[in-house]
């Protein structure tokens, strides 16, 4: 293996924390009553609404980033019902979700001692601003950061993949893929001839060539 490519949120960063850091901060600018956690459960319940969380239609393949910010319009419309002041500020919640980017775990260590070794790369499904703040912390053990929206195209799309390995500059059957999606990051990579990795697997079958539960698994297991 020559190189390791891994997913960003639920695997390197902090989703949920950033998400009600970012929510939290914003409701102390404006006035308005925070709730992260009732937050966060509507931010989930609204993703599966806008059908995000299905990479395999042909919908979301073509049409992430329109649906993402859609999803986030319709996000604050719904927290705005309860706390006007909230009305209209989806756009400083993502600048100040960009602002976020908690390490997962022991993900930070864990690439630091891994780029000793390997080129490490990231690959992520999201809006450009947003995820590059997000993962400044991890930028001096990353090669090089590859974004859906400045791809033009999401994970487990083959042109996604294609794009990202040639621009490694290593033969996909030399990299792997390091993921907490199924659908995203392990079906796309084994399509591309890359290895595969599932983060956060409960055992069994998986389809990936290897799994772990804890991503500081990889310092034993490479």
């Amino acid at each position: 293996m020559r190189g390791i490519v891994f997913d960003a949120d639920h695997t390197l960063i902090d989703f949920n924390a950033d998400a009600v850091n970012a929510y939290e901060r914003l409701c102390a600018r404006c006035g308005a009553r925070a709730d992260g956690t009732g937050f966060l459960a509507a931010a989930y319940r609204k993703w599966e609404e806008h059908g995000l969380h299905r990479v395999d239609t042909e919908r979301v393949l073509r049409g992430f980033h329109e649906i993402y910010r859609e999803y986030v319009a319709d996000l604050f419309s719904l927290a705005s019902q309860e706390e006007p002041a909230l009305s209209g500020r989806e756009g400083e919640y993502i600048g100040l979700l960009s602002e976020e980017g908690k390490p997962l775990g022991a993900s930070l260590e864990t690439v630091a001692r891994l780029s000793e070794r390997y080129p490490i790369f990231v690959a992520t499904n999201g809006l450009s601003a947003m995820q590059r703040g997000r993962l400044r912390a991890f930028a001096p053990y990353v090669r090089e950061l590859f974004i859906s929206e400045e791809l033009g195209c999401i994970k487990p799309d083959a042109a996604f993949f294609s794009a990202m390995i040639a621009r490694t500059g290593i033969p996909a059957g030399e990299l792997l893929m390091v993921g907490d999606s199924y659908a995203s990051d392990i079906v796309g990579g084994r399509a591309a001839g890359m290895r595969t990795c599932l983060l956060g697997a409960a055992g069994g079958e998986s389809g990936a060539d290897m799994t772990i539960s804890r991503i500081e698994e990889l310092l034993e297991r490479l």
